[in-house]
């Protein structure tokens, strides 16, 4: 018994510190190149290496070299199970307006090997709520908005494209 606590001790002592040695840095910056293929780029952030987790300070997103949104604050969690990315205050072009409100104020994104066909997200902003979940497989993007008073009354034709539900969650689906 004392050998086999013994050996998941240090099986857990092994875990916990490649999760803690692991090049996050690295992953990030590898993250970065295959983004840029697509045309999306992130300038001027600040890489904080905490340890367990990577933080991302004020970063900004380019998509065709046009600014899309500033980023205040990005923890990305890289665990072998559970990957997570939480981002806190993101700023969204003049341009979108039009569309939705411009100021998000969270949006998690997570991976788990638990349900390892969808990745998951949610957000929470001037807009109201979101849930989303992108089928790996099937490709599926789904978004279930529960819209805020803001969103209902201002931006009518951004809720054109989804559908409503019985319980008022609008409801988008799209392959990609």
């Amino acid at each position: 018994m004392v050998r086999l606590m013994k050996f998941f001790a240090y099986f857990l002592f092994f875990i916990l510190m490649l999760m803690y040695m692991i090049p996050k840095t690295s992953i990030y910056h590898y993250a970065e190149h295959q983004l840029k293929k697509f045309d999306l780029i992130i300038s001027g952030e600040e890489l904080i290496d905490t340890g367990f987790s990577l933080q991302v300070n004020n970063a900004s997103l380019s998509l065709k070299s046009v600014d899309m949104a500033k980023v205040a604050e990005m923890s990305i969690s890289i665990f072998a199970l559970y990957n997570s990315i939480n981002i806190d205050n993101i700023y969204l072009s003049s341009m979108a307006s039009s569309f939705i409100p411009l100021k998000i104020q969270n949006a998690k994104i997570t991976y788990s090997i638990i349900d390892p066909v969808n990745v998951n997200a949610k957000a929470y902003g001037e807009f109201g709520g979101i849930n989303a979940k992108f089928n790996l497989v099937k490709r599926l993007l789904r978004l279930e908005l529960s819209p805020s008073k803001i969103m209902l009354k201002k931006y009518q034709s951004t809720l054109k494209n989804f559908k409503k539900s019985k319980d008022g969650v609008y409801i988008y689906e799209k392959n990609i």
